[in-house]
């Protein structure tokens, strides 16, 4: 029977506090979770904020009320998360694993799901909060990082755990602020209230189990598959570049923590007359980068494209992706896009660790001088390009949805056994 049980097709409830569908990197994830899970047999149900919601066409889904705190993104939302809720789902809904995919109202319902249906609960750390602090004002990060720690705690209670020793001791937290140090403190408690942690990248595991040395957690690294629809719109998409214009492309949020002025400040710096740069997102930063760009006619502000096959038309003209951001992300969605399309890789930060190496990428070290002279390296060098785009197609095989999705069926099996 116990054999059956760990063969048969899987009852799998994601959550998450992101409105859905949307352009962010968690979002879009789940998205190709749901279409691999679905079609390897499995059941899943979508739990997300009613808010915007489209329910996905091969998944169950439960929309729920939700909140959206002053000042937060436009995609995101604290889902709720009352007992009662909880009691309400447990009563018509009957899963084998709980999958929480942000850190707050999701992770909360979910903790109390699993207790109720006495079922492995296991939450993917998407983001790296400590990498937000340095573009936020002091009296924010003070209230955010407190807020966070009540949530650990929150979590630690619903589960009925003795809270773990947590600590910044060790040299990997050098160079963190004390609000970084905070935030770390607070995952590593997370993570001691779940079943099982996930992270895309091996950096964000390294950082949480630092901070609470004298305790393991069931802990795995899974990269985020690229999006199939997507990768097949690209590959049958016709489009003639321009070979007379080297276009870099950047699509992603505006935000403070994605460094886009940065970006626009080492396009301008690189001087250019044969190249041009194609921003596609929005966000608070969007004002400033339109400020800016309006002496340079080569930088195409593009805004929001929500269209799957518009997205795919855009890197499949360009000739190279750029990201900006700097020990923030974890392991950005818009690097498999660029997988998918063959693009070499321009990139700064030397945290990230999935999707990006010397085969198919340049890094550059953070300033706006240095990201200059990797763009202009890149564009007078066409065999260079052609050599990191041949990187790229084959690093986006082995960053699959389906080989993703496998690991996370290990990862639910393990827990049930």
């Amino acid at each position: 029977m116990e054999s059956n049980k760990l063969s048969a097709p899987l009852k799998i409830a994601l959550v998450l506090d992101d409105y859905y569908p949307s352009s962010s990197g968690v979002s879009r994830s789940i998205q190709s979770q749901i279409d691999e899970l679905s079609a390897m047999g499995h059941q899943v149900t979508l739990i997300a904020p009613e808010k915007n919601f489209t329910p996905p066409k091969n998944a169950e889904h439960i929309a729920l009320k939700s909140v959206q705190p002053p000042g937060a993104l436009k995609h995101t939302a604290v889902l709720s998360s009352t007992a009662h809720v909880a009691k309400l789902i447990t009563k018509n809904h009957q899963f084998d694993v709980i999958h929480s995919q942000t850190d707050t109202g999701a992770l909360i319902l979910s903790a109390r799901i699993a207790r109720m249906q006495q079922i492995p609960h296991v939450h993917t750390f998407h983001t790296n909060m400590a990498g937000s602090v340095p573009y936020y004002a002091k009296s924010k990060m003070l209230a955010a990082t407190i807020a966070y720690r009540l949530l650990a705690f929150k979590l630690h209670l619903i589960r009925r755990q003795k809270l773990i020793n947590v600590n910044s001791k060790d040299s990997i937290f050098s160079s963190c602020s004390h609000f970084g140090k905070s935030y770390w403190k607070s995952q590593a408690l997370m993570a001691n209230a779940v079943d099982a942690i996930v992270t895309p990248s091996q950096y964000m595991l390294k950082y949480i189990q630092a901070a609470s040395p004298n305790k393991q957690f069931i802990k795995k690294s899974i990269p985020n598959g690229y999006n199939e629809g997507l990768h097949k719109l690209i590959s049958n998409t016709a489009v003639k570049k321009d070979r007379n214009t080297v276009r870099f492309i950047s699509i992603g949020r505006i935000s403070n923590e994605k460094r886009i002025n940065t970006m626009v400040e080492a396009f301008k710096m690189a001087k250019l007359p044969n190249a041009e740069l194609v921003l596609i997102g929005d966000g608070n930063q969007m004002p400033l980068i339109k400020q800016l760009a309006t002496d340079t006619s080569n930088i195409k502000l593009l805004g929001q494209v929500h269209r799957l096959d518009d997205i795919a038309k855009h890197l499949k003209s360009s000739d190279v992706f750029v990201l900006t951001s700097y020990h923030f992300d974890n392991q950005p969605m818009v690097i498999l896009e660029a997988l998918a399309a063959e693009l070499p890789i321009l990139y700064c930060d030397d945290q990230l660790d999935v999707g990006v190496d010397k085969t198919n990428s340049i890094r550059t070290l953070p300033s706006a001088s240095a990201i200059s002279k990797g763009m202009t390296l890149l564009a007078s060098d066409v065999a260079l390009r052609n050599k990191l785009s041949r990187g790229s197609k084959q690093k986006c095989e082995q960053l699959s949805a389906k080989i993703m999705t496998e690991k996370y069926i290990s990862l639910y099996r393990e827990l049930m056994s």
